[in-house]
């Protein structure tokens, strides 16, 4: 069990709990709950802070009272706090169309992630275990123990793993889940500590874009096209509220989503006319794993924005 975790369910509790992190400067968030987005609803807020203590804001048990009794609004909506988040996008548009709480002064560490180490042509952001697997800051001691809380936890609320989604807002709530959720906020700030440079104004603006087109957005924050990166790369990059990437087109049947080397109309592939030696092709022109000694981004003059919107 993870130390330094306390579950916040009275009005009581919520407010003296605000108080201390209204006396911060940086803390790390995220939100648990049923297909979370504007119509999945909240079971819980985590709030970690920079000493490693987590708070779980059990809203199943406040409601809207933990946002007006408890004033945990003033912490969400701070302008002088910052909220170090993974992909809050599902958070945000939940908490503004549920309770009325913009997640104001975020710092999306997926998006941190992407300017770190996508390329121009990767399509997809990455998740939380990626980010923390890249960054290091899980000790090698705690890996497995972290991936077993996470693993039980899975399997508890996760359907085709055999678990329930509404396992979430039944209580008393178990502590595997009180494990996991703590789990998903303990390591943020220090990614983001360790990440701390140039790029940190380009994540801000971002994230703020980003949340703000989750929130407006005619539909739910949830589907498929939330792993596609919507924002380009870049220390001037920039929310596009589409993909920056767009999908691959086959040319044999000039249908999106595959090359034609995986064309389910035809498993042919092009022979050189050297036996057993076969190349597969993108186009017929252009061979799909050739890469020319000078890339684009050799020649690209500074602040060029191609026609996927990424800033070379």
């Amino acid at each position: 069990m993870l130390q330094r975790v306390s579950l916040v369910d009275t009005v009581e509790q919520c407010r003296a709990v605000t108080r201390q992190l209204l006396l911060q400067t940086e803390l790390a968030v995220d939100v648990e709950g049923i297909d979370l987005c504007r119509t999945g609803p909240v079971a819980l807020i985590q709030v970690c802070t920079p000493k490693g203590e987590v708070f779980l804001f059990d809203i199943t048990a406040l409601g809207r009272d933990a946002f007006s009794l408890g004033q945990l609004s003033l912490v969400l909506e701070s302008e002088r706090i910052c909220k170090v988040i993974y992909d809050g996008r599902a958070d945000a548009d939940a908490l503004c169309h549920q309770f009325g709480v913009q997640l104001r002064h975020a710092f999306d560490l997926q998006v941190q992630h992407a300017l770190r180490y996508s390329t121009t042509n990767d399509r997809y952001v990455k998740g939380l275990q990626r980010c923390l697997d890249d960054s290091g800051v899980v000790p090698h001691f705690e890996r497995a123990r972290i991936e077993r809380i996470k693993e039980v936890g899975k399997r508890l609320f996760v359907p085709e793993l055999g678990g329930r989604s509404s396992i979430w807002i039944e209580r008393p709530l178990r502590q595997a889940l009180v494990d996991y959720a703590a789990c998903d906020v303990k390591y943020l700030l220090r990614v983001k500590a360790l990440w701390a440079g140039a790029t940190s104004q380009a994540v801000l603006r971002v994230t703020r874009e980003r949340l703000r087109g989750a929130m407006t957005a005619q539909v739910p924050a949830k589907g498929s096209h939330m792993s596609v990166r919507d924002f380009s790369l870049g220390p001037h990059a920039q929310y596009l509220g589409r993909e920056a990437v767009a999908q691959p087109r086959c040319f044999k049947c000039d249908s999106t989503g595959h090359l034609a080397r995986s064309c389910p109309l035809d498993d042919d592939v092009f022979d050189l006319g050297y036996g057993s030696d076969r190349v597969y092709y993108d186009s017929p022109q252009h061979y799909s794993d050739y890469s020319p000694p000078l890339t684009f981004r050799d020649i690209a003059p500074d602040g060029y924005i191609d026609s996927s919107g990424n800033e070379w």
